[in-house]
């Protein structure tokens, strides 16, 4: 997954330089505006479970997910600084304790505020903010011993988006997100799975447009 993000990004900046001579003669795209998209990808991380205050154990975590993402950027020369929102339905789980314990992210979203750096045809950002979802844990077959919460936490995270015209854009993207701990009773003690060591790359396509043209007929 790493490799195929780097080649991507790397791809994207060898064709860069005659492609924005192209499309913008040699200036950089507006970026500013309402846009919507589509976006997916995987995640991996690590799930730590505490057992009954027994000790801790640690899994991999991955899976994919897919979703949509909404914003508005404003930008100053080359600057670009905006807020991004997004939903993903996710798929993202692992099993530890030798198989008996589980822990799943069902969805995510995010609201982040992004500050970038724009070039011709290439918007350069780095992005944080919050980030929440449904996580759900618990140990395989025992009834009363799973459970499932909405949890909120930090992400944080770069990436870069690529312009194809004055409307339309790819990106790729990395983020780093907390979900915090879901606890589900066990004997005398919770058994406590963290969910705060989730990494995400993701793509996705973009498309620009005038909210206030279309609702005014401007």
């Amino acid at each position: 997954m790493k490799k195929i993000a780097l080649a991507c990004v790397l791809g994207m900046a060898l064709c860069g330089p005659s492609a924005a001579d192209e499309m913008f003669g040699g200036a950089t795209r507006d970026w500013s505006g309402q846009y919507f998209g589509l976006q997916g990808g995987g995640a991996w991380g690590d799930n730590h479970v505490d057992v009954g205050g027994a000790g801790t154990d640690t899994n991999d975590l991955d899976g994919g997910f897919g979703g949509w993402t909404s914003g508005y950027n404003w930008q100053n020369g080359q600057w670009v600084w905006g807020i991004e929102s997004d939903t993903s339905f996710a798929d993202i789980s692992g099993s530890f304790c030798t198989g008996g314990c589980f822990g799943e992210v069902n969805w995510f979203s995010t609201i982040r505020g992004r500050l970038g750096y724009a070039t011709g045809m290439f918007l350069f950002y780095g992005t944080a903010g919050l980030a929440y979802g449904e996580v759900e844990s618990g140990l395989n077959g025992l009834a009363g011993a799973q459970g499932d919460d909405i949890n909120a936490g930090l992400a944080i995270g770069g990436g870069v988006e690529i312009a194809f015209d004055e409307n339309w854009s790819a990106k790729i993207e990395y983020l780093h997100i907390d979900l915090g701990d879901n606890s589900t009773p066990f004997m005398a003690q919770p058994l406590v799975t963290d969910f705060d060591d989730i990494n995400i790359v993701r793509v996705g396509v973009n498309r620009k447009f005038d909210l206030y043209g279309m609702l005014f007929g401007k």
